[in-house]
């Protein structure tokens, strides 16, 4: 009887991990809120599939999550406590640049995204063979 009461407590506790995983995005946070370890929850995810599978299919929600603060913090911004003279004064709102720009490289790669080359490996020997029109037209293709 002890142990499937202990495989149950096991169970509700791998629930409640879950729970709060997809609710604080970190594994840490959310083991301690479901009073075990991150070192337990590595172990679950080596043994049982089934809790492995679940972990794995909260991606999509820890995404959005996470997704949804980056956008915060770029658009919005944090208030940040300003102090003088060791006291607190007011806050001042910093935004993300990098965080807005990653989202834009990302959501619009075609207008904000990096332009990729397809740059060919070339022997610096071999460059020494080559005319200067091979040299213009493999500089051209470079560029473009």
């Amino acid at each position: 009887m002890a142990d499937f009461k202990g495989r149950m407590d096991t169970r509700k506790k791998k629930m409640l991990f879950l729970r709060h995983y997809a609710n604080l995005c970190i594994v840490k946070a959310a083991a301690e809120a479901a009073k075990t370890s991150p070192a337990m929850v590595y172990q679950w995810r080596q043994t049982d599939t089934k809790f492995r599978e679940e972990m794995d299919g909260l991606k999509p929600v820890i995404g959005q999550s996470l997704l949804d603060e980056a956008v915060r913090r770029g658009r919005d911004g944090v208030d940040k406590p300003v102090y003088q003279g060791g006291k607190r004064v007011g806050v001042i709102r910093e935004y993300s640049d990098t965080l807005l720009s990653k989202l834009l490289d990302g959501m619009l790669p075609d207008t904000f995204g990096k332009k990729r080359v397809d740059h060919k490996i070339v022997n610096k020997n071999a460059l020494e063979d080559l005319t200067n029109e091979q040299l213009v037209a493999l500089y051209q293709e470079m560029e473009e």
